[in-house]
């Protein structure tokens, strides 16, 4: 968990890099402003998923919460690679009267290669 930055500014929720001689498949993700409501309709808050530093295709503009730090929610299997460095970043693009704290999730499978 991260605390929210100011606006115009961002902080990285989590990152961990794929362990060499192993691929996965990620299969559920979580992503939440805890202790503040937000609009979605304004996109106050932007997440985005990183993969060694670039967006990862249909994860990098989530403008809306997505399932529970205890329940994370399912996605359409995102492929992540040996020694790729993986990051949740999030964005307060918009007012400053929306603080909490951040929290933010992957879960899913490694499978080794070879």
């Amino acid at each position: 968990m991260v605390a929210l930055p100011g606006v115009g500014s961002s902080a990285v929720v989590f990152e961990f890099t794929v362990p060499d001689g192993y691929r996965g498949i990620v299969k559920w993700m979580s992503n939440n402003l805890i202790g503040s409501s937000f609009s979605v309709v304004a996109s106050e808050v932007v997440w985005r998923l990183l993969a060694d530093g670039k967006p990862i295709r249909n994860y990098e503009n989530i403008r809306v919460e997505r399932g529970t730090p205890q329940l994370p929610r399912p996605v359409e299997g995102i492929r992540i690679y040996a020694r790729q460095k993986i990051q949740m970043i999030v964005e307060h693009a918009a007012n400053a009267g929306v603080t909490g704290e951040v929290a933010g999730s992957l879960s899913g499978i490694y499978i080794p290669l070879g």
